[in-house]
This record gives structure tokens, C-alpha cells and sequence, in this order.
């Protein structure tokens, strides 16, 4: 077992789906749609947030005072290598490129860019 764990939050990829059938969701009328987007989004935050607790619980059972970070020069070296590497990428295709302002655009929200 690793002797300490970092939690420097370098991107966050926290993805999911719901699916719900095309015929189905064709047929119903603007309101409903709306409703299900907005209880869809509970549910994920709702999950979210239990996810958290349950891992910040985990962690500190497990490490106790053994969590750490990288210090924040570093942190910044590697979104300046993940940007070299992201802008490479972006040049392959309009999807690679469009998933690379995605990229950014979720770091940026979350005050890393």
C-alpha cells in the first residue's frame, strides 16, 4: 500500500450518463423534458456529493495525515505540459479540437487556467 496519497486536482474527469429511450423522450411534451433534465441533474449532484463524503472518509481512515499535494509550481508545470500536449492533439481533427476547448474551458471554470 502506497505509503501516502496526492490529491493535487490536476483535471476531475467526473463523467456520467442517463439514458432514457429516443421514442420516448421524443415523445414527450417541452415541460416534461425540462423536469427530467433538472431532476437528471440532481441526481448527478446528489451523487456527487455522497461520492465525495464517501472518498474524503476513505482517505482519511486509510492516510490520516498522510494526503498531500503537489506544490503549486509544479502544478503549474504540468498544465504547462498538458497544454503543449492539448494544442498537439487539437491540430488532429475539429473533434480533437473541440474536445480540447472542453478541456480548457473545464479548467479555467475550476481556476486552473
Amino acid at each position: 500500500m502506497a505509503g501516502y496519497l496526492n490529491v493535487t486536482p490536476l483535471i476531475d474527469p467526473i463523467t456520467d450518463t442517463l439514458i432514457i429511450n429516443k421514442k420516448v423522450w421524443d415523445a414527450f411534451p417541452a415541460d416534461i423534458k425540462a423536469m427530467f433534465r433538472v431532476a437528471a441533474a440532481r441526481a448527478c449532484q446528489d451523487y456527487y456529493t455522497y461520492c465525495e463524503a464517501e472518498s474524503s472518509e476513505i482517505i482519511g481512515s486509510i492516510f490520516k495525515d498522510k494526503v498531500t499535494t503537489f506544490p503549486e509550481a509544479d502544478q503549474k508545470e504540468l498544465l504547462k505540459a498538458a497544454l503543449t500536449v492539448w494544442d498537439e492533439e487539437a491540430k488532429r481533427s475539429p473533434e480533437y479540437a473541440a474536445g480540447v476547448e472542453i478541456l480548457k474551458k473545464f479548467a479555467k471554470e475550476k481556476g486552473r487556467l
